[in-house]
């Protein structure tokens, strides 16, 4: 059998790689609430997690097992957002144009002084 969910509870973190390759791999993620986590799951309402308690989990995934469909269609919508904002070069091309205005904008106010 396959994997059919993904959990990432850490108290703190910044973007988490295996919350990003669980996306990329179809999966619904269940995670706690922290801000990178919200960034990139923030559309999964009930998945992003104030209360990681072992109960809030179980029935969290509980609800997953019960209605597949439901998980799959989560699953597929995180492998859209990885295709579609996650791919390496999406973001090495959003970090060049950030790059790019940066220093746009430093040249210019070099050149006003």
């Amino acid at each position: 059998d396959q994997c059919k969910v993904s959990i990432s509870v850490p108290k703190s973190d910044a973007t988490s790689v295996s919350v990003l390759e669980s996306m990329a791999c179809g999966l619904p993620v269940v995670t706690s609430d922290l801000a990178a986590n919200r960034q990139w799951l923030g559309a999964n309402v009930g998945l992003v997690l104030e209360d990681v308690s072992a109960d809030t989990l179980a029935s969290v995934l509980e609800a997953l097992w019960r209605d597949e469909e439901k998980a799959q269609s989560i699953g597929y919508s995180n492998l859209e957002r990885m295709q579609h904002d996650g791919s390496r070069s999406i973001q090495m091309d959003a970090m060049a144009l950030l790059y790019a205005r940066l220093l746009s904008n430093r040249y210019q106010r070099g050149n006003s002084q």
